[in-house]
Parts: C-alpha cells; sequence; structure tokens
C-alpha cells in the first residue's frame, strides 16, 4: 500500500524531524520563545482549522462540479466549464479578497444574515473552498476521464452496472 521510501526521501525525512527537534527545543529552552509561541499558536489552530474544513467542502463542491463537467447535459456542463476555467483564471488573493469583501453581502442577506455576523474566518474558509473546488474539479473530471474504454466495457462485460465500474474499475 505505502511505497519504498528511497534515500532521498529518507534523508529529507531526518532533516525535517531533525528541524522539529529543534524549534520544539528551543520552544521548551527560551522564555522569549514560549512568548512568541503562546503569541502565534492561536494563529496556527485558527490556519489548520480553516485548512481541513475548506479542503472537505472543497471536495464536495471539486466532486459535484468535475461530475457536471463531464455531464452529457449541456446545462450543467456549461455551468461547471464557466466556474473551473473562471475561478481558475483568477489569482487566489484577488478571489479571496472579492468573496470575503464583495460577494458574501449579497449571499449573507439572502440568507437572512447580518454580513457582520459572519466572521473573517467563515469567509476565509468560503473563499478557499471556492477556489480549490475548482482545482479538485478537474482532478475528479481527469480522474472519471482516464479510465480506458476497454475498462469501462470490461467491468460491463462481467455484470457490474455503469455505477459499480466507476467504483470499482
Amino acid at each position: 500500500m505505502f511505497k519504498k521510501l528511497t534515500k532521498a526521501e529518507n534523508w529529507w525525512m531526518y532533516v525535517i524531524a531533525l528541524l522539529l527537534f529543534f524549534m520544539v527545543r528551543r520552544i521548551i529552552v527560551d522564555p522569549e520563545s514560549q512568548k512568541a509561541f503562546e503569541f502565534i499558536f492561536p494563529g496556527i489552530k485558527i490556519t489548520f482549522l480553516a485548512t481541513f474544513i475548506s479542503f472537505a467542502i472543497a471536495i464536495l463542491i471539486g466532486m459535484f462540479a468535475g461530475i457536471a463537467r463531464i455531464s452529457k447535459n449541456r446545462f450543467f456542463s456549461t455551468i461547471a466549464r464557466a466556474y473551473i476555467e473562471f475561478i481558475r483564471g483568477v489569482p487566489v488573493l484577488i478571489l479571496i479578497y472579492f468573496i470575503a469583501l464583495v460577494l458574501i453581502i449579497p449571499i449573507a442577506e439572502f440568507f437572512g444574515f447580518e454580513p457582520r455576523q459572519l466572521s473573517m474566518l467563515v469567509r476565509g474558509i468560503a473563499a478557499l473552498s471556492i477556489f480549490y473546488g475548482a482545482y479538485i474539479a478537474e482532478v475528479f473530471r481527469a480522474g472519471i476521464e482516464s479510465v480506458d474504454n476497454g475498462q469501462r466495457e470490461g467491468g460491463l462485460s462481467l455484470g457490474l452496472t455503469t455505477k459499480q465500474t466507476m467504483r470499482f474499475v
């Protein structure tokens, strides 16, 4: 299941472990580093929280957009293609500012929220989810389209349904 690491990859693992050791040691030994770490740690927690939540949402967005992109329904395919191409063409910082400061206002009012009630964390998660959802949609699309016709036909000839063929093959 896991590939064996090469010597170069093992070397980098040792370097990373050594750097982490020295960072933790410095935080434990040096009082100034402890104060700095206490100041920085809440930001680290928020960064990981935003990363994991936005990644989970982006996977869902990407899955639906990727499936819609290869759909035979022209309406869904066109909407998904426009979303993917537009989002991938806009720099991430511009998109974050646009979603967090401009687009969130009509969306919040539509759902009955006061725009000021939504924290910047929620706005950032929404922006990152929308941005990375477009990239993940292309990953899903490429993964589905990479199944060769012969493999697809082989799965169908074994009695698998189309959904089972896409899942297991």
